[in-house]
């Protein structure tokens, strides 16, 4: 049994969440009941990883799965999974949990091997005349230099504001942050003299998240 629940309080199921207070929208749960009655060999658990909820002070509901896994009689195997680590150019990091009966084999599971740091966003960038004028940004932005990140991606700073402007990142990066719905990841090509930032073409954006 695959189950896959979904990002918690990120969704329209929000609405009807009633049971423990949790923001998985009860399908946590609900999905714990079915194991419960169906008792398959194999559980095989996706979901966000919640450094927020930890970070909120929040429980949160990858302890939660496991410990319904513990009670209802199941080992669990839980993994952070990073579809950087599996040869993709995004930074996407999810929690993966198998769960067996106890008293089954144990599984041996290995990880895969930890991203190349010879392979960035340099490799799939399109050819400069490919690219649409209306991906270019003004010159004029100022890039607010930044030393930290919390992603693997190269973060060079920000256009525009330095609280509220676009992040901005290094074509030498290994990887992009997670591509969002808007997908507004801006590198900055240093193909261009002087290096210009702009958005990633469609064509880029769906070699960086083959995962």
């Amino acid at each position: 049994l695959i189950a896959t629940t979904p990002c918690q309080g990120r969704t329209i199921l929000q609405q009807v969440n009633h049971r423990h207070g949790h923001a998985d929208d009860d399908l946590l749960f609900m999905s714990w009941d079915i194991i419960a009655h169906v008792r398959p060999r194999l559980v095989i658990h996706e979901m966000v990883n919640e450094t927020w909820s930890v970070d909120q002070g929040h429980f949160p509901d990858t302890m939660t799965c496991e410990q319904l896994a513990h009670r209802l009689g199941y080992d669990t195997y839980p993994h952070l999974l990073n579809a950087n680590d599996c040869g993709d150019l995004t930074d996407r990091s999810r929690y993966i949990c198998i769960s067996v009966p106890t008293g089954a084999p144990p599984i041996n599971i290995y990880p895969p091997p930890h991203f190349l740091p010879s392979i960035t966003i340099r490799t799939v960038l399109e050819p400069l005349q490919n690219i649409h004028h209306r991906l270019w940004l003004n010159h004029s932005y100022t890039i607010y230099q930044t030393l930290s990140s919390r992603t693997r991606a190269h973060l060079i700073g920000y256009i525009g504001d330095l609280s509220k402007g676009h992040r901005i990142y290094s074509t030498s990066s290994p990887c992009i942050p997670v591509i969002t719905r808007t997908a507004n990841i801006i590198i900055l090509d240093d193909r261009t003299h002087p290096p210009c930032p702009r958005y990633l073409t469609l064509t880029e954006l769906c070699y960086c998240s083959t995962f």
